[in-house]
């Protein structure tokens, strides 16, 4: 029998993760001076790649179907980011 687990992954403005296919986002989150994103995984299925962006507030965002995942505050909250998962094409 396996066992989830958490994973953690540092993200940039834009990122493809690869990612065990299911996994599920928990959270986004600064830490230190990184934007980090926590995904509960399987980590015996196969994997897949997923892309993540990250805006600032005040930038233009994409047109794309995205879904909010979370907003990370940097800098002792000078700098401030929202990050958005692609979502795929039906």
């Amino acid at each position: 029998m396996s066992h989830r687990r958490i994973w953690k992954y540092t993200l940039s403005s834009e990122s493809e993760i690869s990612m065990p296919k299911g996994a599920e986002v928990l959270c986004v989150h600064e830490q230190g001076e990184d934007i980090c994103l926590w995904a509960l995984i399987k980590p015996d299925v196969e994997m897949e790649t997923r892309t993540f962006f990250s805006f600032g507030t005040g930038h233009k965002v994409s047109d794309l179907a995205l879904k909010y995942i979370g907003t990370s505050f940097l800098r002792g909250g000078l700098l401030v980011f929202h990050t958005f998962e692609l979502l795929k094409e039906a």
